[in-house]
This record gives structure tokens, sequence and C-alpha cells, in this order.
């Protein structure tokens, strides 16, 4: 078990859901005395039990109130401290606390009730509550999904980070991959936090900048033709240096929405062309948009990622109690280098604090869905 008395948190492989229920509990050790808020994330292989595992874990650890669900991997910590980040295997990731009940509340959001959500939560938070901050699970077949980050966030007015959970291919009418007290489906699901409760919100994306701010002074579609009144191919070889080679690493980043803090969300840059001398964006190439260049290996992934965690602790003033860590499917082994070394690295450098989280097909961030990037929840 890792943590104090306020956060634990545990993390189990096994054959199959009661084992490894069993080996959570085993390094909770036993009742979360005075905790009245669990945290709870599967892999796959466990997602069809999801309900027994929850059922379990409120029973013996007398934990009430439970959020989570499954992920396309988890992401936690062993009992001896081991980072682990699971795929393909059943596992499950748990993190307690005690945060009392008027702090907190859990929700589901199909997009219905988006009348009713701020006379619901007026009744709870009173004016010097706002904003709040909210964990947040997205079902990834629901097509309205980024239009539900964006209501609910408006009408809870939340700040929100979360991710897309794990859906089967072929989904039965009663899966149910999502926990908001009992086991749930459909759009949006999780934990709103009041602000009395100390907490921090980082981003990391993976990149490191490679030069300034550009003005988009001729475009066609999706391509960008010149950047400052230069051929675009121009601008980045200077920035970037081979062109051919930067495909792939290399990638496009556009000023984040209502943010004035040179905040920035990383495009793709999806094609090179040196003969008519433009690129090709994931998004609408309009002039007058700025972008920049920014690249994304190993080396950065890894400054980004300690950079991040600097701020969130910097922020906190010191080690956080407990953290939430949501990473994009497309990272991990594929982007570090090697199996658990971005769980590695995270747990080190936040000081060994309890910590739970998911590999997740989208990340959320504020009101909107974003790709390769991982977010974090951190309690002070």
């Amino acid at each position: 078990m890792k943590g104090s008395s306020d956060f634990k948190s545990a993390y189990a492989e096994g054959d199959g859901w009661a084992n490894v229920a069993k080996h959570l509990l085993m390094q909770l050790s036993g009742p979360a005395l005075g905790h009245r808020l669990g945290i709870l994330y599967v892999t796959p292989e466990l997602s069809r039990d999801l309900g027994s595992i929850l059922a379990f874990l409120r029973e013996t650890t007398r934990v009430p109130h439970w959020v989570g669900g499954a992920g396309f991997g988890v992401l936690g910590l062993t009992a001896d401290g081991l980072a682990r980040e699971a795929r393909g295997k059943p596992a499950a990731g748990v993190m307690t606390m005690a945060i009392d009940s008027p702090a907190f509340r859990i929700f589901t959001f199909q997009g219905r009730e988006l009348g009713r959500v701020k006379g619901v939560l007026a009744k709870w938070a009173k004016a010097e509550h706002h904003p709040l901050t909210a964990l947040v699970h997205a079902d990834p077949v629901n097509p309205q999904t980024q239009l539900l980050l964006e209501g609910f966030s408006a009408a809870s007015d939340g700040y929100l980070v979360g991710g897309l959970t794990y859906s089967p291919e072929k989904r039965s009418a009663d899966f149910k991959g999502h926990l908001a007290d009992k086991a749930a489906a459909g759009g949006l699901s999780g934990l709103l936090l009041a602000p009395g409760v100390p907490l921090a919100v980082g981003v990391t994306q993976g990149v490191v900048t490679l030069g300034g701010w550009h003005e988009i002074t001729e475009g066609e579609g999706n391509h960008i033709l010149r950047l400052d009144g230069r051929p675009a191919t121009d601008v980045l070889e200077e920035e970037a240096g081979d062109v051919q080679s930067a495909l792939g690493f290399v990638h496009l980043a556009v000023p984040d929405a209502g943010l004035d803090t040179g905040a920035y969300v990383v495009q793709n840059l999806g094609g090179i062309d040196p003969v008519r001398a433009r690129l090709t964006a994931s998004f609408m190439a309009e002039p007058g948009l700025r972008v920049r260049f920014v690249r994304r290996d190993t080396k950065a992934a890894e400054e980004d990622l300690l950079r991040m965690i600097s701020d969130l602790r910097r922020r906190l003033g010191g080690t956080p109690k407990g953290v939430v860590m949501i990473s994009c499917i497309a990272r991990g082994a594929a982007l570090f280098g090697g199996p658990n070394r971005e769980m590695e690295l995270a747990v080190k450098a936040l000081g060994g604090c309890p910590m739970v989280g998911f590999l997740a097909g989208g990340e959320i961030l504020r009101n909107r869905l974003q790709a390769h990037s991982t977010v974090m929840l951190a309690f002070g």
C-alpha cells in the first residue's frame, strides 16, 4: 500500500476479477477508515467485471462513493512502490481518499440534463465554490462527446480533466464501462470537486518548441503555403533542419483558444511537399492563424513530463498527497522507449505519492478532447 492516512493507492494483476480485487484489498490493508471516496480503473480484460469489483471493494473497504471505469490500460503502483503500466492483462488500480462528502459530487451527464445542471449544482455549490474542477470519464462511442464536454463545462462552470474510456468493438446493450457510485454507460460521468479541495491540474503534450510563433499568410484548405510571407517549407527547414526527416517527429502547435498564457495545442503535421513548398495540417489553414513548430521524441517527452510535474509541485507548494494520471494509449513504450517508463519517471518526480490512472483513447482538458498527451489531477 502506498499512501498516508488521507490517501491510499494499490495496483494488482491476477487471473480474474476476484483474485485482482482481493490483492487490491490486501495492499490497502483492509478498511480505509475515514475515506469517503474511491477511484477505480480496470483493463479491458476486467471491463465486464467492473460492477463486481466495485461491490467487493465498497463492502470490504467501507468506502461509500466511487468513480472510475475501464481504460485501454491501467496505471498504478504496486505495494512496494513499483510503477506499472498494464496492457493486455487483467489488472486494476485504485486510490481511496479522505475527502469530506460536502466537498465533492458524483455525476452522470447525457446532455438532456443541460438545462438543470446549474440549478442542481446551485443547491450544493454556493457562490464561493466556483469554479469547480471535474474528473471526467467519457464514453468513446458517443458521437456527441465534444459537444457534451463543452456543454457540461459551461453549465457547471467547471475545469474538466479526464479521458475517453474503453469500449469493446462488439458492444452489447448491457455493457457499462463507467463508475459513478454504480456501473454506468453513455455520455459523461465522474467527480466534481469544490474549490476548497486543494489541487492542481497539469498537462504534458510531450514536445519541445523549435522556434517562435508564425502567421499563416497564405493557405488552401488544410495546406499551409506561406508563413510570415515566406514559403512554409523554408520556415520549417530553418527551424527543424532537413524537412524530409522532420515528418513524424515535428508537429504544428496552435494557440490554446480561451487562454492568454502562451499555452498551445499540438496538432499533426500530416505531410511535407518541398516541390510545392507547402505543409499539410490537421486543421484548416486559415490566413491570420498563428502556428509554431514543435518536436516530439523520447527526450522531448521526458523533459516536458518533468516540467509539468515540477510546475504542479510548485503550485501545490510541495509533494502531492495523491495523483490521478491519464495518458494517451499512443504514448507509453512507443514514446518513452520502454514499458512502465513514463510511470517510473512520474512516480520518482512526484515523490512516490499514491497514484492511479488509465490509458485513454483521447484526453480531456478544460472543455475539449486532445491526443498524445498526459493530464494529471494532483491533490495537495
